[in-house]
């Protein structure tokens, strides 16, 4: 028989083990802990952002059902917050129990089981305690029934086992979580991370040559945050394992971000919209997703392209997604550590992202993010692979593959390409071409080899040239191969206000020239016209082979889009054609013409009365770009404006023509030194001037010179730069104390010469403390307390500039003084002979008890006795004695009647007021003297 000791020593190993299996959870954030708690300990306003919300969430459940539940569980792991575990584990039972066994089907199901794995072993692991052995193991079966579903639906459902697929990546990260948030308690657990294993090999293999040339976008800012499932079950994994899986990835997180910041428009809070959703009401914005954005930037660190992103990313937030979505990205990717630079400073202009195909060619005009700037975005890349082993080409959310132009100004689109608002998306098969390009060919786009892609032949930034321009040239003909010729060329000029597309294509098939625009337009003959937001807009068809009739459409009459969106089209039939547009933004165009010679075509333009010549050639040789028209006029400078620090200074100003900056600067108007921006020519001018001294006025004039060597130069101005030097404590702080106060003293000096502020607190002590003459310019101060203790002092010296220092005081002690003496019985009788005990307390001189005082009994004035305990013992004879007691220097007294009562009985202690004894009388006494020995023990 098993001995009771034997059982009860197992049940408590087992009780044991399972203690220390929960201590070490969660597993999945227990590497993050240190980190978040941190952030919470110090202050971290993203961080009591994310509690503050969880509890506003916490009380009102049903009004903020969307919340993800194993938000509130973290939360509640970081806060040990019990009413906030028992909401989630009834949430996460109530989901397990209403699908017992597992999720099945597809859809939002199979698309989002990420989620699954966070709301339900995710909240677990976080709360591992309140769920009993049963429940996890209900758990473990709907974790494991999930699992097999989405592998069954994954090698069924659209796009089939691809790595760069949005579905898929999700579930990459759906096996990360499993294989480690339910380990000890489900038997699959290891099962479903060496899936993970294998699916990591695989998404690495496919974001490397010769398959993709590192990730980029997933269809617009919106899709990107599935692509951020995989590379946050990379980083869970590393983590946890130690592993080195993000590293061997290859994925640049400062690449990705400058390829965010060039899908921004001007306006921060708004988006290029890239992606296969085009009929839905927010294919004109994109929503950000701040998961990727905050996780991306966390990753990078304090990098420069961390530093432009977190810039533009704070800038859009606001307006782009309400607070209470994003507290947990910023929580948990807090980008504290990354410094913030203004919007101003981001020195955008071309960005080119080569991925297997075009790619993304991002152009910014020199404004930046600015309202009145213009952002273009040209992506010419539709597909990836293909073949028999990885399912169809793969047209899927993890690819760039629709927009071929777009176009804004500030927070409005002025023009885009076809395939942002047409039925397809996905490969654009319902305008007849499945390269995202303004020129579409009818018939069936089979005749595509999805194995080649679209080329950038040249991509250039010439805005520092003769002729300031950006020019670039895709040819589409490796996968349109039903076209012998399938090019077009792109030259920006005017910083992006103005640019000309060349197309040349040569194909059999009816071919449809089409831009699309946010307004109505007026049509007049091969000129076109509208305006958007008080921004006019103008299109010149100054070469078309046939057809250059326009035609005119909105897309909300057949359902296409839910908002306004006119469609221009121009179709043609002839077999060679050709097409050269000029597009120009609020007029700059003067007046365009062509002219055309052999084997090439040219536009004329007169740009703010600057002549240029484009000319194209039908060869797909590099365009000429020439001007012949003299520029006499100087910039005109304005909006002058510094930005100093301690030691730098940023000069801004803006030109009205494109031109380079330099900054005269000095103690005087003689100045004497100089500093040029590393930039091209641009309208928007930033120069930073290093090495300054600070607290020191400076005198300093700018200087611009345009591209044909016209020179402008600012009046004088001036700046000061920041004291950023706090000040000096030359004498140590001090406090010298009385009985209740303390003079508290310092002496500093600061090298700004200002009046310094002195602000005193307390350190350490017990509260109460008032402080006298504090917080001004007077060093000293009187500090008055409350209670008797030791007491440490801080003050803050502070300079005009915000600079402080702070210094602390010794412990000074407040020594309790007795001031009072109060004896508790306040008229004391006593029979004679009888002992009576009086009890005394002493104050200090705050008022408080003085615990532990010792109390000196004595007797002033009549007979008796009494003991260092307070026990006075009386004479024989009735009368009265003065009993005094003392505490230092207080003492007080007070009077003892020794007297028998009225009615012939003892004053409390069994003896009667005629002196017999009967047995009555005896045993009274008796006890009386018993009562009294006893009572002396325990005094003494």
């Amino acid at each position: 028989m098993v001995s009771r000791a034997f059982v009860l020593l197992a049940l408590v190993c087992t009780v044991a083990l399972g203690r220390a299996e929960a201590a070490d959870r969660p597993y999945l954030f227990t590497a993050e802990e240190p980190r978040l708690r941190a952030l919470i300990a110090n202050g971290d306003a993203k961080a009591d952002n994310f509690l503050h919300w969880m509890d506003v969430v916490a009380g009102d459940r049903a009004a903020f059902a969307y919340t993800p539940g194993w938000w509130l569980a973290m939360a509640a792991w970081l806060n040990d917050d019990a009413a906030m575990k028992q909401l989630v584990h009834a949430e996460v039972m109530a989901e397990v129990n209403a699908h017992l066994g597992g999720d099945d089907g597809h859809g939002d199901i199979f698309l989002h089981v990420h989620d699954r794995m966070l709301g339900i072993p995710g909240c677990v692991d976080l709360m591992y305690d309140t769920f009993s052995n049963s429940e996890r193991t209900a758990i473990a079966d709907w974790v494991n029934g999930t699992l097999d579903n989405w592998n069954e639906e994954n090698m069924g459902f659209w796009p089939y086992d691809d790595p760069l697929n949005n579905y898929w990546q999700n579930g990459f990260l759906a096996h990360v979580i499993a294989g480690i948030a339910t380990k000890g308690y489900n038997p699959r657990a290891d099962e479903w991370l060496a899936k993970a294993g294998s699916m990591y090999v695989k998404f690495r293999t496919a974001c490397n040559p010769p398959i993709w040339n590192g990730l980029v976008i997933a269809e617009g800012n919106g899709y990107s945050n599935f692509v951020d499932n995989a590379l946050w079950a990379m980083d869970l994994h590393d983590a946890t394992q130690g592993s080195t899986w993000f590293a061997d990835s290859n994925v640049d997180c400062d690449r990705w971000l400058d390829v965010l910041r060039f899908l921004t428009r001007p306006d921060p809070s708004r988006f290029f919209h890239v992606g296969s959703q085009p009929g839905s009401p927010w294919a004109p914005v994109t929503t950000v997703s701040s998961t990727f954005w905050h996780h991306l930037i966390a990753k990078a660190g304090d990098t420069a392209s961390a530093r432009y992103a977190k810039a533009v990313l704070e800038a859009g937030l606001p307006g782009n997604q309400p607070e209470r979505d994003r507290t947990f990205a910023e929580f948990y990717w807090s980008t504290s550590a990354v410094a913030t630079v203004a919007r101003s400073t981001i020195p955008d202009r071309m960005l080119v992202a080569p991925i297997p195909g075009a790619g993304l060619i991002g152009l910014r005009s020199a404004a930046g993010f600015q309202p009145d700037a213009i952002a273009a975005l040209v992506f010419s890349n539709l597909c990836g692979g293909g073949g028999a082993s990885s399912g169809p080409a793969r047209f899927s959310h993890a690819h760039p593959d629709a927009p071929g132009f777009q176009w804004a100004k500030g927070g409005d689109w002025l023009v885009t390409d076809p395939d942002a608002f047409t039925h397809g998306g996905i490969s654009g098969e319902h305008v007849g071409s499945a390269f995202a390009n303004i020129v579409t060919l009818a018939g069936d786009p089979g005749a595509r080899d999805d194995s080649l892609f679209p080329q950038i032949s040249f991509a250039e930034d010439r805005t520092s040239g003769a002729i300031p321009h950006v020019y670039l040239h895709i040819d589409a003909q490796p996968f349109w191969n039903a076209a012998s010729t399938y090019r077009r060329e792109y030259v920006w000029l005017d910083d992006l206000r103005v640019v000309a597309i060349f197309d040349h294509v040569v194909a059999p098939q009816a071919k449809t020239w089409r831009l699309h625009i946010p307004a109505a337009a007026t049509i007049s003959g091969s000129r076109v016209d509208y305006s958007i937001a008080g921004n006019s807009v103008t299109v010149r068809d100054l070469l078309a082979s046939s057809g250059s009739v326009w035609a005119s459409d909105n897309l909300t009459d057949d359902g296409t889009t839910v908002a306004d969106v006119w469609r221009l089209s121009q179709t043609s039939t002839a077999s060679d054609f050709r097409s050269l547009k000029i597009i120009d933004v609020d007029g700059r165009v003067a007046s365009a013409v062509l002219t055309s010679g052999s084997g090439w075509y040219q536009a004329d333009v007169v740009i703010d009365g600057m002549a240029r010549a484009l000319r194209f050639y039908d060869d797909g040789t590099h365009a000429l770009i020439t001007g012949d028209g003299a520029d006499t006029s100087p910039p005109a400078i304005s909006g002058v404006s510094t930005s100093p620090a301690a030691t730098t200074a940023t000069i801004s100003w803006t030109t009205n023509e494109t031109a380079d900056a330099q900054v005269e600067y000095g103690a005087t108007a003689a100045y004497g030194a100089s500093a040029t921006a590393d930039e091209p020519l641009g309208i928007v001018h930033h120069v930073e001037l290093t090495g300054l001294t600070e607290a020191t006025t400076y005198h300093f004039r700018v200087h611009s010179t345009d591209a044909a060597g016209n020179a402008a130069v600012s009046s004088d101005n001036v700046f000061t730069t920041a004291d950023a030097t706090p000040p000096v404590i030359t004498t140590p702080a001090s406090a010298a104390a009385s009985t209740t106060t303390a003079s508290l003293a310092v002496a500093a000096i600061d090298n700004g010469g200002g009046a310094l502020s002195y602000t005193w607190s307390l350190a350490s002590g017990p509260a109460g403390v008032i402080f006298s003459g504090n917080a001004d310019t007077s060093a000293g101060a009187i500090a008055t307390v409350a209670h008797a203790g030791t007491y440490v002092f801080t003050v803050t010296v502070a300079d005009p500039s915000g600079n402080s220092i702070s210094a602390s005081t010794d412990g000074l002690v407040f020594a309790a003084v007795p001031t009072t003496v109060t004896i508790a019985e306040t008229a004391p009788r006593v029979a004679p002979g009888a002992d009576v005990h009086l009890h005394a307390t002493a104050s200090d001189q705050f008022g408080d008890n003085i615990a532990g005082a010792t109390i000196a009994w004595s007797i002033t004035a009549g007979g008796g006795t009494i003991d260092p305990y307070g026990i006075y013992t009386a004479p024989a004879d009735s009368g009265t004695a003065t009993v005094t007691a003392s505490c230092g220097a207080a003492s007080t007294e007070v009077d003892v009647s020794i007297r028998l009562t009225a009615d012939g009985h003892d004053d409390g202690h069994g003896n009667d007021g005629g002196g017999g004894c009967g047995l009555g009388g005896l045993v009274g006494l008796l006890a009386a003297a018993v009562a009294a020995g006893l009572y002396r023990r325990r005094g003494r």
